[in-house]
């Protein structure tokens, strides 16, 4: 899906997903994650991010500096 020069996809199996979130705006964002309940409520609102092995909790929202991504291994 894509809002506010932002994208987000999914890759996932049986086992688990990764959620891939992109900003392509100067700006960070924070994107509801409500957007992408329907994947998130089968495979968890908590993660692990790949790149720097920090968990990330998918309460709230995602926030994402500018001009990034970031890749969440998702815990089902």
């Amino acid at each position: 899906s894509s809002n506010d020069n932002t994208y987000c996809y999914f890759r996932y199996t049986a086992d688990g997903a990764i959620m891939v979130f992109l900003n392509g705006s100067n700006d960070e964002r924070t994107v509801p994650v409500s957007h992408y309940k329907e994947v998130l409520d089968i495979y968890g609102y908590k993660g692990t991010d790949i790149i720097d092995h920090s968990e990330v909790e998918l309460q709230e929202g995602l926030t994402v500096d500018g001009l990034s991504a970031m890749i969440i291994k998702l815990h089902k």
